[in-house]
């Protein structure tokens, strides 16, 4: 249980902690885990909400609920909670496009939020063991926001899983 806790805190980033934190701040059978203030939004609306609101008890609903709002024309937040419920499911390289889909169509959302998303798209692109496609969210992601101390660790580290040590040093 503690494994797929963490699993899904890796693949959702924030978001993940979000969800433990809804819970009453406790990871199942664990300790709370850090939580940030909010979970990266692309947007807002009762849908995006609702959607965000199962991910952590339901994602096999958040995914179909995304799925459906998403062809009737949900844009950039449907496509931002399809990819998190996907990477919630084990479903990490679905779930990573998604998200990259999404920071590409949020193009009026906060620059910070976008960077965040594409973060989780970085997680979810090492859970599936695409670190390549990771690197690439993680520099995406610093063009957006260049001083998240976040962003540049997750960067950093995926850097020298690739072994690239001077972009990881400098990062």
């Amino acid at each position: 249980m503690l494994l797929g806790a963490a699993t899904a805190v890796l693949a959702l980033g924030g978001a993940g902690a979000f969800f433990f934190a809804e819970r009453g701040g406790q990871a199942p059978e664990e300790a709370a885990l850090p939580v940030p203030p909010a979970p990266p939004r692309l947007g807002e609306g009762a849908d995006y909400e609702t959607c965000l609101g199962m991910l952590g008890d339901d994602p096999r609903g958040a995914r179909v609920m995304a799925e459906t709002w998403r062809r009737e024309g949900g844009g950039a937040t449907a496509l931002h909670c399809l990819g998190l419920a996907e990477a919630a499911l084990g479903d990490a390289e679905s779930g990573a496009a998604a998200l990259e889909a999404a920071a590409a169509a949020a193009g009026t959302a906060p620059a910070a939020s976008r960077a965040q998303v594409l973060d989780q798209a970085l997680r979810a692109r090492l859970m599936a063991g695409e670190t390549e496609a990771a690197f690439r969210d993680g520099r995406a992601a610093l063009a957006l926001s260049p001083d998240d101390p976040d962003l540049l660790i997750d960067t950093a580290v995926t850097a020298a899983a690739l072994q690239r040590l001077d972009e990881a040093l400098a990062d």
